[in-house]
């Protein structure tokens, strides 16, 4: 493997200028290559290639909190608990004490779930088809229409 710092030879006696240069060229490579511990916002922080872990474990990871940030094993079995089963029925008879009724639903907030796939939507028994009529972005089912507060919606999850 070659030096990843290659010093000048100072030879015999007192060369200042050589030995300082040596300096800089030691302060530059353990500025640019080092990854320090004490993250400073204003340094780059990222990875310039792949990293190849050799089949170890990451540990001591803190919790996800936005996306594309990797999740551990206690926040995945979390998910999977809380995704329903396939054929559940989630009905809204009322959307809603405003009476404005609206066209965004977020089914985490509103039943406590996770739904992993395209739900069936129904408005009155009519159902709906999607992308025409409604999209799902995470739990958050957004209706291309608005929806009153008399209507009854039925969302069939987790098919």
């Amino acid at each position: 493997m070659a030096n990843k710092i290659e010093l000048d030879s100072i030879g015999s006696g007192f060369n200042k200028s050589k030995i300082n240069a040596n300096f800089q060229k030691i302060q530059d490579e353990l500025n640019n290559r080092v990854a320090y511990r004490d993250y400073d916002p204003d340094e780059p922080n990222q990875w310039e290639k792949s990293q190849d872990a050799n089949n170890k474990r990451l540990i001591n990871m803190p919790e996800a909190v936005s996306a594309g940030e990797p999740i551990t094993l206690s926040q995945a079995l979390g998910l999977i608990l809380t995704v329903v089963p396939p054929g559940t029925i989630l009905t809204l008879s009322t959307l809603g004490s405003s009476g404005t009724g609206g066209n965004v639903f977020d089914l985490n907030s509103i039943f406590g779930v996770t739904v992993n796939s395209l739900p069936d939507i129904f408005i009155n028994g009519i159902q709906q088809t999607s992308p025409e009529n409604y999209s799902l972005l995470g739990n958050i089912v957004t209706l291309t229409g608005t929806v009153e507060d008399t209507d009854k919606l039925t969302f069939k999850v987790g098919i």
